[in-house]
């Protein structure tokens, strides 16, 4: 066999090594993902966060079906999903390879009620509607100096400005700290003066929403005194830096 003929053959082999290098590489890598594919799809879903729903709920919720590639989730669908009942808000998706999916939730709770075009509006703290119904909720402090004539479930109710979601926010959190205030409504028309009316009857009068924990505290130390004296009118002033009461 001459020199030309060696190095033709050569050449020759050279390729077939290379051909049959990438067919073995394909091959893996066929295997390779059909191995991924059903090693990584969803074979349990669990749910934290959640009181008021069950985890079926908030699964078959999110619309994530057993069997689908655990990468393929898309959180921001899921999240709408979710979203869909007003109640529940998906913080995030957590992944626990190879094939489990932890939904982590939040629910929002009913804080207070707006009357909305004869209807009622169950808001949260953030001002969300939760639900719209046709009877006042007895067990819920109502919110006046809102004017919104169409409240839409899911919806941030319409009248408040961003001053005014932000200390009704602060506020009704707080209130939570001083449920012996018994507070049963909040006036927040003028914001600067936020009025509460508690069961007794009696008025408390806050002032900025920055002095707010301060003001809670002097309605807190001076009220029981007020209802103790046989008081179920009036108007407790803690706007300022002392409190002082007006019939």
């Amino acid at each position: 066999m001459s020199a030309k003929d060696e190095k033709t053959v050569r050449v020759m082999t050279s390729k077939k090594r290379r051909a049959v290098f990438i067919l073995l590489c394909l091959i893996i890598l066929t295997i390779t993902a059909a191995l991924g594919y059903y090693i990584f799809q969803v074979t349990e879903i669990k749910v934290s966060g959640n009181s008021m729903f069950s985890a079926e709920e908030i699964v078959t919720l999110s619309g994530i079906e057993l069997g689908t590639n655990i990468f393929m989730i898309n959180n921001k669908k899921v999240a709408e999903a979710i979203s869909g009942e007003p109640y529940l808000v998906l913080d995030r998706v957590e992944l626990q390879l190879p094939s489990t999916i932890v939904l982590n939730v939040r629910e929002r709770k009913a804080a207070g009620v707006v009357e909305s075009g004869g209807s009622y509006a169950l808001i949260d703290y953030t001002g969300v509607v939760l639900r719209v119904v046709n009877e006042k909720p007895v067990d819920l402090i109502t919110i006046t100096g809102i004017e919104n004539e169409n409240a839409k479930q899911g919806k941030t109710i319409d009248g408040m400005d961003e001053y005014k979601s932000f200390c009704l926010n602060k506020l009704m959190i707080s209130l939570e700290e001083y449920d012996s205030l018994d507070i049963t409504a909040i006036d927040i028309s003028m914001p600067v003066a936020i009025m509460l009316e508690t069961k007794p009857g009696i008025k408390i009068k806050l002032g900025l929403i920055d002095n707010l924990a301060d003001s809670l505290v002097l309605a807190k130390n001076f009220l029981p005194r007020l209802i103790s004296e046989g008081k179920k009118s009036g108007t407790l002033d803690v706007s300022g830096n002392s409190a002082s009461y007006i019939p």
